[in-house]
C-alpha cells in the first residue's frame, strides 16, 4: 500500500471483505469410497487472521528468507531474495547474529560476501559447531538478526530459529541424531486463534505424553476458513514448547480429477509456496503434511501391504498425482519430509486411518508384526480407532452415516467383559439409548441428512460414562499401545476421539469452567477472548474442569516417554499365556522402552506370588539408549500344587526418572487326573482328534459303522466334511448313545447345517451362570476359558491375500482381515440356535450370543457339540484335556428319565402370538391335550393357570396384568440386567444368558414375584413352583416379543430378537421338542 500513504501524517486503512462462499460445492472425503458432496457456506466472515502494518525498505529487502539447520553436517544455511534486488556482480555483504531468544550479547556472529548473480538466490553456508539444540521438551530459540548491505542499500531482518534437523532413515525417524519415534496427536483446537488456547492445549498434550501434533490438511485457500490464519500461532507457541508439528500443506484432494488442466497444478503451486513461506523457518515443524483421506483404498489396512512401497500399485493414476504433489512440495522445501494424511504409501510415511473396529483385540496387537519385519518405510496411523465410539453402531457403513444408526454401547464390550458388561449398564445410559432411538427414528422418518457423531453425542449427554464402552477402551488401549509401541511402530498412533473419550466436564460445576477475565494486551496476535474456557488453558487436565475417565487414565500411563511391562517369552511376546502345569518352569519377558532424549540407567525386580504368598524374586539393570526397546527375559520353577492356584508376577521397573508397575496373573493346575472309563469309540477319518485323545491318555477304538453296543460315540474334527458313519446318528441318540461331535470348518457348518458362525476367533468365552453347576464346568470361570497357550488350527492362521483395491471382496471387507490365531479358544463360535432345544453350556462374542459348546436331549440320550480349539493345538494348554476328560465322564453318567410322553404346547393368544409361532415351527394343539401351555396374561384366567399347574402342566405366561397366588405381588421391570439371585438357580432355567435378560430400552411392565419366586434379571422372567412334586412350574415373562411395538419403533426389533431366543431357552427346559433341531 506504500503508494497510497501520506508520509508524515496520519492515514487511514479501510478493508473491503466479500462476504462470499466458494461457489462450487464441497467434495468431503472420508476414506475409501466414502466421499460425500455437501453444499459450499461461509464459515465466517470479516477480517478471519491478524491485520500487521510492516514497515520495510522499498529497495534491498531481504524476502522469502529460509533457513537449513544440518546437525549431521553441523552447517547453517541461509537463502534468501532481495526485493528490487541490484545489478548482477554486484556485492553484498551478509551478517548474521545468533542471540539466544531473549538475550542481549549475541552467541554466534558470521560473515560473508557475496556476488549478486540475477535469477537466483543468495546463498550463505557456514560451520557451527556447537549450537544449543531445539528439540522435542527442549525450545532452545536463537533470535538472528541478519543484516545485508549492497552500496546502495542495507536492511536488518530478523526471524526466530532454532537448531535442530530431523529425517528418516529405512522405517525409523531420527531427531537431531537420535532416533525419534512419534507418539502423535491430532490438532482439534487449532481453529481457535487464540495464544493462550494454543499455549494450554500444547502443554496439556505434553502432560498427557504426546510428543509430535499433526494438523488436519484443509483447504486454506478457501473463502472464510479462519483455521488458516490460526496456524502460525500454533507453531510458534510449539517451537517455545519444545513440540514437533507436522504442519499441513496446501491440500489438492478438490483438484485430482483436473490435475492436468492447463493452469490447475500451476495455480495450486503458486498458492502452496506463498502458504509454505509464511511458517517454514519454524523449528517445531518437522513435516508437512497434505491432502487428507483422498488416496486411500479399501485394502490399504491389510497387515502384509501397511508399510511398504512395493505391493501398493493401486489406483496408479490418483497415486502418481499424489505423489507428484509430494515432489512439489518438496522441491519448495527439501529439508522435510512430506505425506499426506491416509494415503498408504503415498509420500516419505505410509499413513492410515487404522480403524480396526473390532477384530479380536490379539490379532490387532499383532497387526504390525510383517511392518515390523518387512517393512520398508515409516508407518503412521493418522487416526486410529480405539476403537471410535461409531464403531458401537449397528451399521458401521461410513463415517457419516454411522450418524444416524442405533448404538451397541453394551452388547460390543460383552466380547471382553462377558456379563459384567451388562450389569455395568447405568440408568443414566439406558435413558440417553431410549432417547436416541427415538430421536434417529424421528429424524429417519423426516428424512434428515446424517451428521457426525450425531447419535454418540446423545448417548454421552448429562455427564454419563458409557461405562462398559470404557472398561473396553481401557483394555484395547492398554494392549494396543503396548504391543504396538514394543513392536517399533515410528510414526505413532493418533487416538482418534480421545480427548472426549477420556475426559469429560464436570457439568454440574458450569460455573467453574471459566478462566478469570483476560485484559487486552495491545499487539497481541491472533483473538481477544475476556474470558477462556479452563477446557482450554489446562487441556486433558482436571483443572480444566475435566474428569479423568478410565481411556484418559490409560492413555497418559503407556503413551509416557518411557514404558515397561511384563510380556511373553522369547519368540512369542504378543502370547498372553496364563495357564501352566505345576511344576513346570515359567519364562516371561521383560519390555523396556526409552523415548527419552538421552540414555539412562533402568532397574526392574519382578516378584512371583502364588496363592497370595511371594515364591522367588528377579533383579536386572542396565541403561538403555534414546529410541531403543529392551526384552529381558526371566524364569521361575513353579511349585507343585494339589488343586487350581492362582498366581501372579508383579513388576516393579524404573527408566531414567519414570517409575513403572505391571501385574500379570497365572493360574497353575495340578496334575491331570487319568481317565478311568472304558473306551470311546471314535469316527475320526482325518486323524486329529485321535492324536487329541491320545495325548490326554482317552482310551478309544476307532469306528467306522453305529453298532448297537456303542455308549459314547465322537465324531472327529472336521470327520463329517469327509464321510458320515454307517448307520442311523439320530437313532442312535434316541436309544440312549451319547454323541460328542467335535470342531467342524465354520463354512461347512454354515453351508450343511444352516447355522450362523462367528468370523472372529474368539480368545474369550464364559460359562453361563445358569449352568455353572454343570459336572462340566462346575469350579470354572471366564480365565480358564481366554487366551489358551498357542493356537488353533481349525482355519488358516492368516486371511490377507492382496486383493485389487477396485474390486470387491465381500468375505475379507465384511469382517476384517484375519491376522493369527494366538491364543485362541474358539474358532468355530456358533450362534445360539432360535427356536432350538439346544442349551448353550458356554458363551462369548457379540452379546454373548455364540456359543461353542451345547447339549442336546434327544430321547434317551444327548448330544455334546464342542467347537473349542481342542485339536492340534501349536502349544500344550492345560484346560484342554481337562475339559474333555470332563465332557466324556459327562457323557458317561447315567441321564435323569425323560417324560414318559413328549412334550405338546397349547398356545392361548391373539394372531401376533400366532404368527411368531408359525415363524418358529412350532405345532400347537388344543389345551386339553397339552402339557405344556404359553399364554397371554389377559387371555387366561388365574383360575385357569391354577388348574393347569395342579395338574402337572407348566404355563408360561407373558405380559401378567394380577397375581396368580394370593402371596403373589406385581413388581416393576426395565429389562436392565442387574444380576443373578445370591440363591441357587433351579436347574429348570438351564441355558438362560444375561444378555437375554437385558432390553436395549427402560421397560415399562410389570411382572409376578412372591417368596418363592426366583428372579432372573430386574424381574423380566420369573419362575415360581406351584408346590408339589408333579405340579407344574409357573414362568412369568414381563414382555413377548410379539408385544414390542417394533413396527413404530424399528430399534426394538434386537430385544425381540433377544427375547425369542429367551422363550426359546424357556421351552428347551421344558423339554419341547424344536422339529428344527432334526434337520
Amino acid at each position: 500500500i506504500s503508494s497510497a500513504v501520506r508520509f508524515d501524517d496520519w492515514n487511514e486503512v479501510e478493508v473491503m471483505v466479500v462476504a462470499a462462499g466458494n461457489a462450487a460445492d464441497v467434495v468431503v472425503f472420508m476414506g475409501p469410497n466414502q466421499v460425500t458432496r455437501r453444499k459450499s457456506s461461509l464459515a465466517t466472515r470479516g477480517i478471519i487472521g491478524d491485520v500487521l502494518l510492516c514497515s520495510r525498505p522499498g529497495r534491498g529487502a531481504v524476502r522469502d528468507l529460509f533457513v537449513e539447520t544440518s546437525v549431521r553436517r553441523k552447517r547453517l544455511v541461509l537463502q534468501f531474495d532481495l526485493n528490487e534486488p541490484p545489478p548482477a556482480g554486484t556485492p553484498v555483504s551478509v551478517i548474521a547474529r545468533l542471540y539466544p531468544r531473549h538475550g542481549k550479547v549475541a552467541e554466534k556472529v558470521f560473515r560473508q560476501t557475496l556476488v549478486y548473480s540475477t535469477g537466483k538466490r543468495l546463498r550463505c553456508d557456514w560451520g557451527w559447531g556447537n549450537p544449543r539444540l531445539w528439540d522435542y521438551r527442549r525450545p532452545n530459540l536463537y533470535r538472528l538478526e541478519l543484516t545485508v548491505q549492497t552500496p546502495e542499500t542495507k536492511d536488518v531482518f530478523v526471524e526466530t530459529i532454532g537448531f535442530r534437523e530431523f529425517w528418516i532413515e529405512g522405517k525409523s525417524f531420527y531427531l537431531n541424531g537420535r532416533k525419534f519415534r512419534l507418539r502423535p496427536e491430532y490438532n482439534m483446537g487449532y481453529q481457535a486463534n487464540n495464544e493462550l488456547v494454543a499455549e494450554g492445549m500444547i502443554r496439556g498434550l505434553l502432560a498427557a505424553g504426546f510428543n509430535c501434533l499433526e494438523f488436519w490438511p484443509n483447504d486454506h485457500d478457501k473463502r472464510g476458513y479462519a483455521e488458516a490464519a490460526a496456524r502460525e500461532l500454533w507453531v510458534r507457541k510449539a517451537d517455545e514448547l519444545g513440540l514437533p508439528v507436522i504442519a499441513s500443506a496446501m491440500d489438492m484432494a478438490h483438484l485430482v480429477e483436473t490435475w492436468h488442466r492447463p493452469g490447475v497444478k500451476e495455480n495450486w503451486l503458486k498458492v502452496m509456496k506463498r502458504d509454505l513461506k509464511r511458517y517454514w523457518n519454524h523449528p517445531s515443524v518437522i513435516m508437512w503434511v497434505h491432502s487428507g483421506n483422498r488416496f486411500g483404498h479399501r485394502d490399504d489396512q491389510n497387515p502384509l501391504r501397511i508399510g511398504r512401497k512395493a505391493p501398493n500399485e493401486f489406483r496408479r493414476a490418483d497415486r502418481n498425482i499424489a505423489e507428484e504433489a509430494c515432489r512439489l512440495i518438496r522441491g519448495v522445501d527439501p529439508t522435510r519430509p512430506v505425506m499426506s494424511h491416509e494415503c498408504g504409501p503415498v509420500g516419505a510415511v505410509y499413513t492410515l486411518n487404522n480403524y480396526l473396529c473390532m477384530t479380536p483385540l490379539q490379532e490387532r496387537e499383532e497387526w504390525l508384526s510383517h511392518w515390523a519385519k518387512h517393512g520398508d518405510m515409516p508407518y503412521m496411523a493418522v487416526e486410529f480407532g480405539l476403537p471410535l465410539d461409531s464403531t458401537l453402531s449397528r451399521g458401521r457403513n461410513g463415517g457419516h452415516r454411522a450418524g444416524v444408526d442405533e448404538m451397541f454401547p453394551t452388547e460390543y464390550p460383552a466380547i471382553y467383559l462377558g456379563e459384567k458388561a451388562y450389569r455395568m449398564e447405568s440408568t443414566t445410559l439406558r435413558k440417553n439409548m431410549c432417547h436416541l432411538e427415538t430421536a434417529i427414528a424421528e429424524r429417519k422418518r423426516k428424512g434428515g441428512a446424517p451428521a457426525w457423531h450425531w447419535n454418540t453425542r446423545i448417548l454421552t449427554a448429562d455427564d454419563e460414562d458409557m461405562t462398559a464402552y470404557q472398561a473396553l477402551l481401557e483394555l484395547f488401549i492398554r494392549n494396543t499401545w503396548r504391543s504396538w509401541r514394543t513392536m517399533g511402530i515410528t510414526g505413532g498412533m493418533v487416538p482418534w476421539g480421545i480427548a472426549r473419550l477420556g475426559w469429560r466436564s464436570f457439568s454440574h460445576i458450569e460455573k467453574a469452567a471459566w478462566g478469570p477475565d483476560i485484559p487486552f494486551r495491545p499487539g497481541q496476535r491472533g483473538m481477544y477472548y475476556r474470558k477462556i474456557r479452563k477446557t482450554y488453558l489446562y487441556y486433558m487436565q482436571k483443572k480444566g474442569n475435566k474428569r479423568e475417565l478410565p481411556a484418559g487414565r490409560t492413555i497418559k500411563a503407556v503413551n509416557r516417554e518411557t514404558l515397561a511391562w511384563i510380556t511373553g517369552a522369547p519368540n512369542q511376546w504378543v502370547a498372553k499365556d496364563h495357564h501352566f502345569e505345576s511344576g513346570r518352569e515359567l519364562t516371561k519377558q521383560v519390555a523396556l522402552l526409552n523415548d527419552l532424549n538421552d540414555s539412562v540407567a533402568w532397574t526392574y525386580t519382578v516378584i512371583l506370588k502364588v496363592a497370595n504368598h511371594v515364591i522367588a524374586r528377579r533383579k536386572a539393570n542396565g541403561s538403555i539408549s534414546p529410541g531403543e526397546t529392551l526384552l529381558r527375559a526371566f524364569t521361575f520353577r513353579l511349585p507343585q500344587v494339589e488343586k487350581k492356584t492362582p498366581a501372579e508376577l508383579i513388576l516393579q521397573a524404573t527408566i531414567g526418572p519414570h517409575s513403572h508397575s505391571d501385574r500379570f496373573s497365572l493360574r497353575i493346575y495340578p496334575p491331570l487326573e487319568r481317565y478311568t472309563g472304558s473306551p470311546v469309540a471314535l469316527f475320526d477319518p482325518v486323524g486329529d482328534t485321535a492324536r487329541l485323545l491320545a495325548s490326554a491318555a482317552i482310551p478309544y477304538r476307532p469306528v467306522k459303522t453305529i453298532k448297537p453296543d456303542l455308549k459314547i460315540l465322537i465324531i472327529g474334527r472336521n470327520a463329517l466334511c469327509h464321510a458320515y458313519p454307517q448307520g442311523d446318528l439320530q437313532d442312535f441318540v434316541r436309544r440312549g448313545g451319547r454323541l460328542l461331535i467335535q470342531q467342524h470348518r465354520p463354512q461347512w457348518i454354515r453351508d450343511n447345517w444352516g447355522l450362523r458362525v462367528s468370523h472372529h476367533v474368539a480368545r474369550r468365552v464364559w460359562p453361563l451362570a445358569t449352568c455353572s453347576m454343570h459336572p462340566i464346568l462346575n469350579g470354572l470361570d471366564g480365565d480358564d476359558l481366554r487366551d489358551w497357550n498357542g493356537a488353533g488350527t481349525l482355519v488358516p492362521s492368516h486371511d490377507t491375500t492382496l486383493r485389487d483395491p477396485q474390486g470387491d471382496a465381500p468375505s475379507v471387507y465384511n469382517h476384517g482381515w484375519h491376522w493369527g490365531n494366538r491364543g485362541s479358544v474358539s474358532s468355530a463360535m456358533i450362534e445360539k440356535p432360535h427356536f432350538s432345544g439346544w442349551i448353550p453350556l458356554l458363551e462369548g462374542d457379540f452379546d454373548l450370543a455364540f456359543s461353542p459348546l451345547m447339549e442336546w436331549r434327544l430321547g434317551r440320550g444327548r448330544v455334546i457339540l464342542n467347537m473349542l480349539d481342542m485339536e492340534g493345538r501349536t502349544a500344550h494348554e492345560p484346560m484342554v484335556s481337562r475339559l474333555l476328560t470332563r465332557i466324556i465322564h459327562h457323557l458317561a453318567k447315567e441321564l435323569p428319565a425323560m417324560p414318559s410322553s413328549p412334550v405338546r404346547l397349547a398356545a392361548l393368544g391373539g394372531p401376533p402370538m400366532q404368527q411368531w409361532l408359525r415363524q418358529a415351527g412350532i405345532t400347537v394343539v388344543d389345551p386339553q391335550n397339552a402339557n405344556l401351555v404359553l399364554a397371554e396374561g389377559d387371555r387366561i384366567s388365574t383360575a385357569k393357570i391354577k388348574a393347569f399347574l395342579q395338574q402337572g402342566v407348566s404355563v408360561i405366561l407373558t405380559a401378567p396384568s394380577r397375581p396368580v397366588f394370593s402371596d403373589q405381588r406385581l413388581i416393576p421391570v426395565t429389562g436392565r440386567f442387574t444380576g443373578w439371585p445370591r440363591n441357587k438357580l433351579p436347574g429348570w432355567c438351564r441355558g438362560i444368558s444375561a444378555s437375554e435378560l437385558h432390553l436395549r430400552y427402560d421397560l415399562k411392565a410389570n411382572n409376578l414375584a412372591g417368596p418363592q419366586t426366583t428372579i432372573l434379571g430386574d424381574g423380566l422372567l420369573t419362575l415360581t413352583p406351584s408346590g408339589g412334586a408333579q405340579s407344574g412350574h409357573l414362568w412369568s415373562l414381563a414382555v413377548a416379543p410379539w408385544q414390542l411395538p417394533v413396527t413404530e419403533e424399528s430399534f426394538l426389533r434386537f430385544s425381540r430378537w433377544r427375547l425369542s431366543s429367551l422363550l426359546s431357552r424357556i421351552l428347551a427346559n421344558e423339554n419341547f421338542p424344536f422339529t428344527g433341531d432334526l434337520k
